[in-house]
């Protein structure tokens, strides 16, 4: 026997089957990896958003205290004053501390307002993924279809070719 001939030439790096079904679907993958990145940047931001309003509602109980000591310290100098006659020593740690009872409320009430917000961007993001996971699926199933035909056809040529070298080998 002689020298073994291949039946096709093997290139060693292929050109890609190019139809506009598979640029669609790289498109579309493209498209699905960014509302996934965006879906994921939306859970980073809902969750440092839950997060301040954990620390604020710590803080706002922690003010709320410090109003109550400032309330006692009021009442326990207004008595003591009153007990000894002499006038009542203006303190201001009380109106200090509602001052920051305040502005802690505000922050809670902001970043609660914020929560709210990014829970929607959320549902949108996830919304937005979950429809580019269905055209990419869809445009997956194009392109399968698109190709099914070709490779079938290859597969039987090359099925026909087999069995016509089997048959002059046999011959020989």
């Amino acid at each position: 026997m002689g020298k073994v001939q291949s039946l096709h030439p093997i290139d060693p790096a292929p050109a890609p089957f190019h139809s506009q079904q598979r640029a669609t679907l790289a498109a579309l993958i493209d498209a699905g990896n960014i509302a996934k990145r965006a879906e994921g940047e939306a859970l980073a931001a809902l969750g440092r958003a839950e997060q301040k309003v954990k620390e604020t509602q710590t803080q706002l109980k922690e003010a709320q205290w410090n109003v109550a000591l400032a309330k006692q310290a009021h009442a326990t100098s207004a008595a003591q004053s009153a007990t000894t006659g002499s006038p009542l020593v203006a303190d201001r740690s009380l109106k200090e501390a509602r001052a920051r009872e305040v502005e802690v409320q505000d922050t809670l009430d902001a970043a609660s307002v914020a929560v709210v917000a990014l829970q929607a961007v959320m549902v949108k993001a996830q919304q937005v993924a979950a429809r580019a996971d269905e055209k990419i699926a869809d445009a997956a199933r194009a392109v399968m279809a698109a190709e099914v035909p070709r490779l079938l056809a290859e597969a039987q040529a090359s099925q026909a070719q087999t069995i016509a070298r089997r048959i002059a080998v046999q011959a020989l």
